[in-house]
Order: C-alpha cells, then sequence, then structure tokens
C-alpha cells in the first residue's frame, strides 16, 4: 500500500512539472514616464489658473524612428504596455483658455535626446501664449 501511495504521488508531481511547462509566457514591458507640471507659459508669465494644461504623448519606435500620437492627458504620468521593441517617449504641452481657445507648444520633448543644444521655437499668438515646454521627465521604477 505504502508502494503504490509513494508511486502515485511521484506521478502526480511529474504531471504537475509537465502541466507547468506546457504554459504560454508571453513577455511585457511596462514603463511610466513622469514629467514635471508645466505652470508657465513660454513667455515665463504663470499660466491663468482658469485654463487648462494637457500634454500630448508621443512614442517613436527607435528603429524605423516612426511617431505615433499616443493620447491626450491631463495628468503628468502615463504608463505605457508593450511586447516587443525600445521606445522614446515624447510629450509636449498644449493649453486651454477659459475662452476655448486652444494653443500648443510645438516643441516635443524626448525622453532621450541627442541634440544638447536644443533651440525652442517661439510660438506665441497674440493673447494666447502657449504652454511653456516639459521638463523633469524621468522613468519610474
Amino acid at each position: 500500500m505504502k508502494k503504490i501511495i509513494f508511486i502515485t504521488v511521484i506521478i502526480l508531481m511529474m504531471l504537475g512539472c509537465l502541466i507547468g511547462y506546457s504554459q504560454e509566457i508571453h513577455y511585457v514591458t511596462i514603463a511610466t514616464v513622469t514629467w514635471d507640471p508645466v505652470t508657465t507659459l513660454v513667455t515665463g508669465e504663470l499660466a491663468p489658473e482658469d485654463a487648462t494644461i494637457t500634454y500630448r504623448i508621443y512614442l517613436r519606435d527607435t528603429t524605423t524612428q516612426s511617431v505615433i500620437t499616443i493620447d491626450e492627458i491631463s495628468a503628468n504620468e502615463i504608463t505605457f504596455t508593450y511586447n516587443s521593441g525600445t521606445y522614446v517617449c515624447g510629450v509636449s504641452a498644449l493649453i486651454e483658455y477659459a475662452n476655448g481657445h486652444k494653443v500648443e507648444n510645438p516643441d516635443v520633448t524626448w525622453s532621450i535626446s541627442t541634440d544638447t543644444e536644443r533651440v525652442l521655437i517661439p510660438f506665441l499668438l497674440a493673447f494666447y501664449p502657449a504652454a511653456a515646454v516639459v521638463k523633469g521627465m524621468e522613468y519610474k521604477e
């Protein structure tokens, strides 16, 4: 009787190992990117309190250099889930004034940049200056 129980336990353990190896594993990479909230305009003035600042999020594939727009959010943090590849995150700021007029800063701040002498392109409209460029971008683990 002890032999039968011992053999049954061994067989069940072997079946358990085989079932464990039959699982298909998919690796997914998750990255969270944060940045300092924009509170000023390109003119250096503080953004009006009744204005809404949002952020347009981009992803650039480092292999193909193709850029896609991901989302427009009001938070200063976003989490990406992707299956494979290497990507660089870009963020640009938009401001919507109380009267509904919306202005985007054309400068995209990338999480990795080889441009060490980046010159900001001025983007000013009469009475409606754009939000300042995004700063302090970092990855969180």
